[in-house]
């Protein structure tokens, strides 16, 4: 790959995946609402509290509607510009670059202090534009996993620790092509 189409896909990746629509949703639909602190984590005594403006937060404050709204499009901020760099630049893997690179600027935005989400919605779209078949079975496995283990933890995360190995099986190696 050439260096400046790397240092490119980086830079726009980044900034686009430092646009935080839970601070967006959580400030058209309720402006007092802090979107990035979360209160005591179910179990915890300590009375703790999370600092991410992610889906979770709004989905807990505001409502599973404005949760799922929050994921959806942290979810398609990376799909998008990742599939347009894909069909643009089918040669090369540059959309791999930019997909990682804004998983980085959601979890770490530039615009909001580096506080932002845990990525899972920016990491569901960049797998998406690697293998959306291999989203669908993986989650579905993660779900199945989950279930059988008695873990809402496993049945959350199984999809993402799942879909490294089905790239690999799928593709025979363990770098895209």
């Amino acid at each position: 790959m050439e260096a400046e189409l790397v240092l490119a896909a980086s830079i726009v990746g980044y900034l686009i995946g430092s646009i935080s629509f839970a601070r967006i949703v959580a400030r058209f639909v309720s402006p007092a609402t802090d979107a990035t602190e979360l209160g005591v984590i179910p179990g915890d005594q300590d009375g703790t509290t999370m600092q991410l403006a992610s889906a979770t937060t709004i989905g807990t404050k505001l409502g599973s509607r404005y949760g799922m709204l929050v994921a959806l499009l942290d979810t398609l901020k990376v799909l998008i510009p990742s599939l347009v760099c894909k069909v643009l630049i089918p040669e090369q893997p540059v959309y791999l670059v930019l997909a990682t690179a804004a998983m980085i600027g959601h979890i770490w935005p530039v615009f909001f202090g580096f506080k932002g989400g845990r990525g899972i919605s920016a990491a569901v779209g960049g797998m998406l534009a690697v293998d959306p078949l291999g989203v669908l079975f993986m989650w579905l496995l993660g779900f199945a996993v989950g279930f059988m283990v008695r873990s809402v933890f496993v049945v959350f995360m199984g999809g993402v620790w799942f879909f490294i190995p089905w790239v690999w099986l799928r593709w025979h190696e363990p770098v895209l092509p």
